[in-house]
């Protein structure tokens, strides 16, 4: 979940509050701490930084998933 501190439009800790309760194979809260409800356009590096350090491997993971032949594993 990528969260500005200071999104009064959808109030960040409550989503920070739900992140902690669930239990999940992978889950990561990113908190932009300068930013609040637009954070591609108030922080677009870090954004971009984010979605390629956080996002990508899982989508290349789930890439090796798909080709891998039944049975594999």
């Amino acid at each position: 979940m990528f969260m500005g501190r200071h999104d009064y439009t959808t109030p960040s800790q409550p989503t920070a509050d739900w992140l902690a309760r669930t239990q999940a194979p992978f889950k990561r809260g990113v908190w932009f701490e300068n930013s609040s409800h637009m954070i591609m356009w108030e922080e677009p590096g870090k954004t971009l930084v984010s979605l390629l350090q956080y996002v990508r491997p899982l989508t290349d993971e789930a890439k090796a998933d798909t080709k891998r032949p039944s049975g594999a594993d």
